[in-house]
Parts: structure tokens; C-alpha cells; sequence
């Protein structure tokens, strides 16, 4: 079963997991060790989100490289351990690295909410980003995860203000919202989550941990799970999030790169 660690608006913050070492650090301890390349994410409209230089950790990762000077846009079928017992399945290609299709992408599967509704957040009163694939990536065959904030770049936003930019001023937190991470900046009523692997070969490792972040962390916790999806809330304080550790900065500033622990099924 998901971690699920549950505060109220001005409670400790929490222990943060998955802190990203330094690029020095992990050049010291492993040299093999090849950092996350940094994400790219493109909004309706046009321009790009950050990506972060940072590894998740300091593991090696097993070298996928079937993205390797592909087209953009493209699919291609990854199988990670040959004629071991995992099947091979397809990936969605964007520069050079390889993104699960979660086949699930609509209002109430794999988006993240963002509830505005008083100041500094007051625009927009709500916006939803909805993602469609996520970088797939592999400590070794038996321990996939996926990066949170490097998504596919037909990820797309709504939002409440049809004259409002989501990567300006008191938006930009959702513009920069991770998948499996949600917010706001009322308790009432609080951001929505989902993530929904049910289309995929895998599950929810149950090793992931879904948090209370932000400065202070707000409130929120899982609503139902099961295997291969979760639905939760989150929001509160002064723009608070719920959902993967990692994702928030302890400035507050959501798009960090997180983990999510996947399983095979």
C-alpha cells in the first residue's frame, strides 16, 4: 500500500526522500553514474518548461539508448532484459529518451488540479495539467521508475481564465506541477490528483510515497488506490502541494525531479 503521510497547514515538514545528489557526488562515488538529462516540456502555446541537471540518486542506471536518434514523436517497442520473464512494450521517443504511453488521458485520469482561489494564487481559480506519457527509466530490469517532471511535450493545460498564462506570475505553480502532484492555495476545496498505470505493464511500487509538501506543508492524503492507480488531494497554507516526495522544493517551488518506484506486474 502507498505511504501516506498526512499534516495540517503548519505542522513540521516533513522528511523529504529522493533528495537529488550533486553532479560532483555522484562522479565521486560512481563513475559509471549518468545523471537524469534535463526534461523538456512544451505547453499549448509554446515554450518549455526546466529540466533539472541533478540525478534522483546515485545509481547507475541500466542504459536504454532504443530512443537513441529517433525522431521525436515516434514510437518504438523496449525490452529491457531480453529473454528474461519481462515483456517488452512500447515507448513514446522525445530527444533521445523514452517515455511510458499511460493510454489514460482525461478529466479524471492522470491530471493534477490546482485550486488558486485566494491570494497570491488568485489566478487561475482552477487549472488542470494532464499528462499522457512520462520518462521511463531503470535502475536495473526488476526496478523501474519514472521521472515526474520530465513529461511528453503533448502534455496539455486548462484553466478557469481564458486570458490567463500558466507559467506567469501567481500560475506559474501549475505550469510547473510534476505528474502525481497536486495543490493550491485554498483548503477548500483542495487540488485533485490521479495516476493511473492500469493501461501499462506496470504497477505502483509500494515503496512510493506520496507527501504533504510546500513551506509550510498543507493538507491532503490518498483518496482510494489499488495496484495500479491512486486518486488524491492536496492543497492549503501558502500554495501547498500533496503527492511524490521530491517534487517540491523546500522553497516551495513545485517541478523538482522526483521519483516514482514502479513494479512489474
Amino acid at each position: 500500500m502507498l505511504a501516506d503521510r498526512r499534516s495540517r497547514v503548519g505542522s513540521v515538514v516533513p522528511r523529504h526522500l529522493l533528495t537529488p545528489l550533486t553532479l560532483a557526488l555522484c562522479a565521486a562515488i560512481a563513475p559509471a553514474c549518468t545523471p537524469l538529462a534535463p526534461g523538456s516540456d512544451t505547453r499549448d502555446g509554446g515554450g518549455t518548461l526546466p529540466g533539472e541537471d541533478a540525478p534522483i540518486d546515485a545509481r547507475a542506471d541500466l542504459e536504454l539508448g532504443i530512443c537513441r536518434d529517433r525522431p521525436g514523436g515516434t514510437t518504438a517497442s523496449l525490452d529491457v532484459d531480453g529473454e528474461g520473464g519481462h515483456p517488452p512494450f512500447d515507448v513514446f521517443c522525445n530527444n533521445d529518451r523514452e517515455y511510458l504511453a499511460l493510454g489514460l488521458q482525461d478529466s479524471t485520469h492522470n491530471i493534477s488540479i490546482f485550486r488558486g482561489g485566494a491570494t497570491p494564487c488568485a489566478c487561475p481559480e482552477w487549472g488542470s495539467r494532464s499528462f499522457d506519457a512520462v520518462r521511463i527509466a531503470f535502475h536495473d530490469a526488476d526496478t523501474p521508475y519514472l521521472v515526474t517532471n520530465d513529461v511528453s511535450p503533448s502534455t496539455t493545460y486548462s484553466w478557469s481564465t481564458a486570458d490567463c498564462d500558466a507559467m506567469a506570475g501567481d500560475c506559474e505553480p501549475l505550469g510547473l506541477l510534476n505528474f502525481g502532484l497536486t495543490g493550491g492555495c485554498t483548503s477548500s476545496p483542495l487540488g485533485e490528483g490521479n495516476i493511473d498505470l492500469t493501461l501499462t505493464p506496470f504497477e505502483i511500487s509500494p515503496a512510493a510515497e506520496l507527501v504533504p509538501q510546500g513551506t509550510p506543508p498543507g493538507t491532503g492524503g490518498v483518496l482510494t488506490s489499488g495496484p495500479s492507480f491512486v486518486n488524491f488531494n492536496g492543497g492549503g497554507g501558502s500554495c501547498a502541494f500533496f503527492g511524490i516526495a521530491g517534487a517540491v522544493s523546500e522553497a516551495g517551488v513545485p517541478g523538482q525531479p522526483a521519483s516514482l518506484p514502479l513494479a512489474w506486474r
